[in-house]
């Protein structure tokens, strides 16, 4: 939190309760004339200090627990007849029931109980808005008068007599509280009443000073949230950290449990989870869906404001599977876009309803636009840098990039002493192939076989076009046998499927020869490595094409090497 915000806080909070103890003051001199006179000054003197120290407490505490704990030891002192006390809070979502807040005095932990409207003293309070002096507690439970379900708990406390006040702000209740003597029955007055009745004022005091505390802090935690966003599009070029960041973002200033961020694909017209917190792992296998006519995403996009369902279960919109089975009970949604181009949703979601407010709903509608300039000018930079190391017809890297990757990869094997397999492959007659059919046709060809060994290989392994008709896998962390099992599956896969024309081949079916060497077996630097790969291919070539040869150095291989 700020400072200055701080000092505003405290500054308003002292001026409030410095209103109430002159409040206090007068009420004293002119609203109890009786019991002035025969109050001793001292008493007096000591209310003052302590209502003083409260004060203090309020300006100063920010925790709203410890708060209430401290207002009702400084009320045990005003009041020296209470030995203990409670103080109950509305519940804001439910509203039927008191939540304990605030104790003090108790050998037991009482926070947590939840109290309901008209059930015992503290309920009968809340719900009467007047306060209560309960001379004999235990002659009025005996009577069967204010029982609750604690009852049994206030009796083997030995509780004897107790006061209560609810706590009101703008003529509304916001809670009780309540001090309860274990020494005496009768030990309470009307002057411990009025006495308690100004505390609760201060209560109520704090309770609208942690409330601007809260809002305080939360709204800016909302700018520096925002700041950050802002600060990554002109710094951050990474699309997966800036995905995750305008998740984690959209969650901390809408205080929700869960968010994610959904990515339009304009190729396919599909939406693909991109970037999700809060949910279960399960989540994150989220297949790919489309637009569809009365569905969420169909009524998201077609607003220009963030879409807010408060509570699923009473909204009229069709809502996926997926949202009942991971628990969503309330959302925001905000649609990305720039210029009329849609970039995506970015949802924040919770697993109870809830009203999201106006300025939590303003913050997302500013993060998106912020997250759509970021989320484009990433994207924008990403297919930039695969433009530069992609081949463009088929997908695959290309060959300045397999270079560089298989000199980092020999360079991590030979450190941690790990094997590393190439595999270098030609499609067969495929210069036939194009002359007969046409480039268009060798260009589907040579995509298909691009697909078939990208689907076929793992997502470490390099894959990569290395001109014309040839193609070459670095796999790394792979012996020689297990090199060549898998360049035979994928000749095989090759063979299986079904090419345009392909009856016209030489052989009667469209197919691949491949190479395969590894290091150190094979080879002890990145040129030996290629030229044996390089060997074994032409050797399946010879020896028949449409299959997967192992290099086998020959014996002048052999002495090459050993020189």
């Amino acid at each position: 939190m700020q400072p200055i915000n701080i000092v505003i806080v405290t500054l308003l909070t002292a001026i409030v309760i410095t209103l109430f103890l002159l409040l206090y003051m007068q009420l004293r001199r002119a609203g109890a004339a009786q019991a002035a006179k025969t109050a001793s000054p001292d008493r007096y003197l000591n209310e003052i200090t302590i209502l003083s120290d409260v004060a203090r407490a309020i300006s100063g505490e920010f925790d709203l627990e410890s708060l209430l704990d401290k207002i009702l030891a400084f009320a045990t002192q005003v009041i020296s007849q209470a030995q203990s006390g409670e103080i109950l809070l509305l519940d804001e979502a439910r509203r039927d029931r008191l939540i304990v807040m605030g104790t003090y005095g108790f050998n037991k932990d009482m926070k947590g109980n939840e109290h309901f409207l008209g059930e015992g003293y503290t309920g009968w309070v809340a719900q009467e808005k007047m306060p209560l002096i309960a001379p004999d507690v235990p002659s009025d439970y005996s009577r069967g008068r204010h029982v609750s379900r604690f009852t049994p708990l206030k009796m083997e406390m030995h509780i004897k007599s107790s006061i209560a006040v609810p706590v009101m702000i703008r003529e509304q209740v916001y809670g009780v509280i309540i001090l309860h003597s274990t020494e005496e029955t009768h030990a309470f007055d009307h002057e411990d009443l009025r006495l308690l009745s100004v505390i609760s004022d201060q209560v109520a005091v704090a309770l609208e000073n942690n409330r601007l505390y809260r809002e305080t802090e939360s709204a800016l935690s909302e700018h520096q949230a925002l700041y950050s966003i802002g600060l990554m599009l002109t710094k951050e070029e990474d699309l997966a950290r800036i995905m995750t960041t305008i998740v984690d973002s959209a969650v901390k200033i809408s205080s929700a449990k869960a968010g994610s961020l959904a990515l339009y694909d304009r190729e396919a017209k599909e939406f693909y989870l991109a970037a999700q917190l809060g949910f279960s792992p399960s989540f994150s296998d989220l297949p790919r869906w489309k637009q569809r006519e009365g569905g969420l995403t169909s009524r998201i996009l077609s607003s220009i404001e963030p879409v807010v369902i408060p509570d699923i279960n009473s909204s009229f919109v069709a809502v996926s599977s997926v949202i009942m089975q991971e628990n969503i009970k309330s959302l925001v949604a905000v649609p990305l876009r720039l210029d009329n181009r849609v970039v995506g949703i970015l949802y924040v979601d919770d697993f109870s309803p809830r009203d999201f407010t106006n300025r939590e709903i303003s913050a997302l509608k500013l993060l998106g636009n912020q997250a759509a300039i970021a989320l484009l000018k990433a994207q924008a930079m990403q297919q930039t840098m695969e433009f530069a190391i992609t081949d463009g017809l088929t997908k695959l890297f290309n060959h300045r990039y397999f270079q560089e990757r298989l000199d980092q990869e020999l360079r991590r094997s030979r450190r941690y002493k790990h094997p590393i397999s190439l595999v270098m492959a030609d499609i067969d007659f495929f210069k036939s192939y194009n002359d007969q059919f046409g480039h268009p046709r060798g260009d589907t060809a040579l995509k298909t076989v691009a697909g078939i060994m990208r689907e076929m290989t793992r997502e470490t392994d390099i894959i990569a076009r290395y001109g014309g008709e040839e193609f070459v896998m670095v796999l790394p962390e792979t012996t020689k046998v297990e090199a060549t099992k898998l360049a035979k599956r994928i000749v095989e896969a090759i063979a299986a499927e079904s090419f345009f024309g392909e009856e016209a081949m030489p052989s009667g079916k469209f197919t691949i020869s491949m190479g395969v060497a590894a290091m150190p077996d094979d080879a002890s630097n990145k040129q030996e490595l290629i030229d044996c790969a390089d060997k074994a291919l032409y050797k399946a070539k010879d020896g028949g094409r449409n299959q997967a040869v192992e290099f086998k150095p020959q014996k002048s291989d052999a002495k090459q090497k050993t020189k």
